[in-house]
């Protein structure tokens, strides 16, 4: 167990998942080995929301969307991708477990609802099968009173071929998933988890991290806690663009819409990331149910020499 220390509070750190469990039934195939690891990996995050009505039928929206709208198919499989989710309830976490697409192609982590900190929802990362998986952590953050965590898998990619280079190197990309600290009360925990984990994403032997997710940046003290933290935003425009926003559409409401999801990264000496674009809009239920209050957000990551 590692441990971080901001403002006197202590963030753990611990490592799970690499059980007998993840081994049976989450590694790849043969069948999906390729001859050499991606150069480029689909990053895409959504909050699915798991306190409204109807959850088990916008979860199956909300990967029905992601499966035919979002992941293009490489000879019928997904091209090499990772899906972070977040607010996944406990009430249908057996349910993406058992989703055709899901079990097919994916590598899923957590295996069980017992490893979330909060027990009645918490974060799922997808790796898709063509991806070797070499680590998976868990950052518990103990300054969290809704017990978020933050969801981190190791990723073996490629650099791309060049004329100096005739072998690609084989890297590490270190992806984390999160969700911090919610509403205003939250505000002061949300800089010391996002350091937490830019620290683990700069750790040695790391080529590159990203971090994606629902960041809660709800107000003004949150508009520098990337910088602080050292990462890079992968959105390029202004703040003040409405095109960036991902809440406060489905449904309308009192509070001003804003750009809570996020896509950070390490350096972009390592890795390029391309501005995100939504999805999600306007996604309902065949009952006509919104799948989430959230859109989601993909982007390429591109590993660099």
């Amino acid at each position: 167990m590692a441990e971080f220390r901001g403002n006197d509070r202590l963030i753990e750190v611990e490592h799970k998942y690499w059980s007998p469990n993840w081994k049976k039934w989450r590694q790849p195939s043969s069948s999906f080995i390729t001859k050499k690891p991606p150069s480029s990996i689909r990053i895409v995050t959504w909050n699915i929301d798991f306190a409204s009505p109807d959850v088990r039928p916008r979860l199956a929206a909300a990967i029905s969307h992601i499966q035919t709208e979002v992941v293009p198919t490489i000879d019928g499989a997904p091209e090499p991708c990772c899906i972070l989710l977040q607010e996944v309830s406990y009430q249908v976490f057996r349910d993406l477990l058992a989703h055709p697409w899901v079990r097919k192609y994916f590598q899923v982590v957590p295996t069980t609802t017992r490893e979330w900190p909060a027990g009645n929802y918490g974060v799922v990362t997808l790796v898709s099968k063509t991806i070797t998986v070499s680590k998976v952590q868990s950052l518990i953050f103990a300054n969290s009173v809704m017990g978020r965590n933050a969801l981190m898998v190791d990723l073996k990619l490629a650099t791309p071929e060049s004329e100096n280079q005739r072998r690609p190197e084989i890297v590490t990309v270190r992806v984390a998933n999160v969700h911090l600290e919610s509403l205003p009360m939250g505000q002061p925990a949300r800089p010391q988890q996002l350091a937490a984990i830019a620290e683990m994403l700069k750790e040695e032997g790391i080529h590159a991290g990203l971090v994606g997710g629902d960041m809660n940046m709800i107000g003004p003290n949150d508009a520098r806690i990337h910088i602080d933290a050292g990462l890079v935003d992968s959105w390029i425009w202004d703040d003040s663009d409405e095109e960036g926003n991902t809440w406060g559409y489905q449904p309308s409401c009192q509070y001003p819409a804003g750009r809570l999801d996020r896509v950070f990264f390490t350096s972009a000496e390592d890795v390029e990331v391309q501005p995100p674009t939504r999805i999600g809009i306007d996604v309902k239920t065949e009952d006509g149910v919104w799948a989430s209050d959230h859109y989601g957000l993909v982007t390429m990551v591109d590993v660099l020499i």
